[in-house]
């Protein structure tokens, strides 16, 4: 977010991995004058630089003052250490001073920019930050007031900083014979208590954020892929992505979750809640989370990762006519939108392979946001109920009497009769307990199981 505040366009033509060279062309004569990369050529994952193994993958780059002009001898500006490569290898994301340069031709060598051990992060214990650089005899100043250090602010570095809470510390490095170092920052975060996921969801973004959600959130889904999970409370929901597997615990569905730390990341629209660290031990187990009925014609971004259930819904391919096993998009629609959304499919769910119907079915499924678009995505085939149609889904009331359980709902509009479901484990399926012609239902209570839906037929 700091880096899309200081630009003037998106455009993915900066979707860069590690391993694509850029070049500076100009076009009337077609002259190469400067490059990053050898083009034409792949490195594997990335290329090195001034002696930073893979520098061209999360990292920021900065010319040397000391460059005068473009060089298209990429090796030669590679170099093999700090003292001989025309650059200078930053942290990831580091902006410190982007939309200026520096540019002293002719001029000494920069000393090192300091580093910082433990580098910038998420903690959740105090630490103590070294700072030291590479070049002999440097002197350090930092500050620790988001003030700008030079060779008259700050403090002159002695011993490792102590840092319990929230903290940026910016350094400076000079010596003798060398300029200054450029100004370095490090970020260093400690969890702010949220008490719930619709508080958490107005809380500014970026790893130098970081949250505790000290409130108990329910796990609704969980896939494999970038071990994403779903997380919802009374209050909202949010996506967890852990694409380095953070948390640790495994988690059974509709597991209660609390104390899971983090920071906030946009992904093309979608809020994510990234983890810091591994939140232990589920604190409940076989929760309940029934899905809000909606149309597709009211969901706004508030109602991101929150499962919901459509009426009447009908998803539809140009080509495809099962679903496939990848995350691929389909179309969904129903009575309420003239037009389509997407439904996004999971990675590797139990309906892939599974013909798509061709019906109207009922829909339970999870929000997600692409940019501006609203976008579905079931979790499991069961999700996918047919013969349920466009009809409301019956409320039922569940009593006991004597020897009985009597299940009884409002007659729904447009309905001939109603299939009975049970299951003692509500998450693994349910099986047709019997057919009712009116709107009730008696079970014996020696046969009767712990939860029971009723699907209304047309």
């Amino acid at each position: 977010p700091e880096i899309l505040a200081l630009g003037n366009s998106i455009s993915t033509v900066t979707y860069f991995n590690g391993d694509d060279a850029i070049a500076l062309v100009h076009i009337p004569s077609g002259d190469t004058l400067d490059v990053v990369g050898t083009v034409g050529y792949d490195p594997g994952t990335a290329w090195d630089v001034a002696g930073t193994t893979g520098a061209t993958l999360n990292h920021t780059l900065i010319r040397k003052a000391t460059v005068i002009q473009g060089n298209t001898d990429w090796e030669a500006q590679q170099g093999t250490n700090e003292a001989d490569s025309e650059w200078i290898v930053m942290e990831q994301d580091y902006i410190g001073n982007l939309g200026s340069h520096t540019y002293n031709p002719g001029g000494n060598p920069m000393a090192a920019a300091p580093t910082f051990d433990p580098p910038a992060g998420a903690y959740m214990a105090p630490i103590n930050v070294a700072l030291s650089s590479s070049t002999p005899d440097a002197t350090i100043r930092y500050t620790t007031d988001g003030s700008e250090p030079s060779s008259t602010v700050g403090t002159i570095y002695s011993t490792p900083i102590p840092v319990s809470t929230s903290t940026t510390i910016k350094a400076i490095a000079y010596a003798p014979g060398f300029d200054p170092s450029i100004v370095v920052q490090a970020d260093y975060a400690y969890p702010v208590s949220i008490s719930d996921i619709a508080t958490l969801r107005t809380q500014p973004t970026g790893s130098g954020h970081v949250y505790t959600l000290t409130g108990e959130a329910v796990l609704t889904y969980q896939n494999a892929n970038r071990n994403t999970k779903y997380i919802q409370d009374a209050t909202a929901a949010i996506v967890i992505d852990d694409n380095n597997g953070i948390i640790s615990t495994t988690y059974n569905l509709y597991d209660g979750i609390t104390g899971i730390s983090g920071y906030l990341n946009l992904y093309s629209g979608l809020l994510q809640f990234v983890p810091t660290a591994d939140p232990g031990a589920a604190t409940s187990s076989n929760n309940v989370i029934v899905p809000e009925v909606r149309t597709l014609a009211s969901l706004t971004s508030a109602d991101q990762a929150k499962l919901i259930k459509v009426m009447g819904a009908t998803i539809t391919h140009d080509t495809m006519t099962q679903f496939p096993s990848n995350a691929a998009n389909l179309l969904v629609s129903d009575a309420s939108i003239d037009t389509t959304l997407t439904l996004r499919t999971f990675y590797n769910t139990d309906y892939a392979g599974t013909d798509i119907p061709t019906d109207p079915v009922t829909l339970t499924c999870l929000v997600g946001q692409y940019f501006d678009a609203m976008q579905v995505s079931p979790r499991f085939l069961s999700d996918i109920e047919t013969g349920g149609g466009a009809l409301q889904t019956p409320a039922v009331s569940i009593v006991r009497n004597g020897s009985n359980v009597d299940l009884s709902w409002p007659a729904v509009d447009g309905a001939n009769s109603y299939r009975v479901e049970s299951s003692n484990d509500p998450y693994s399926g349910f099986t047709t307990h019997g057919t009712a012609s009116t709107n009730a239902y008696s079970v014996s209570a020696a046969d009767a199981k712990k939860f029971f839906r009723v699907i209304a037929l047309p």
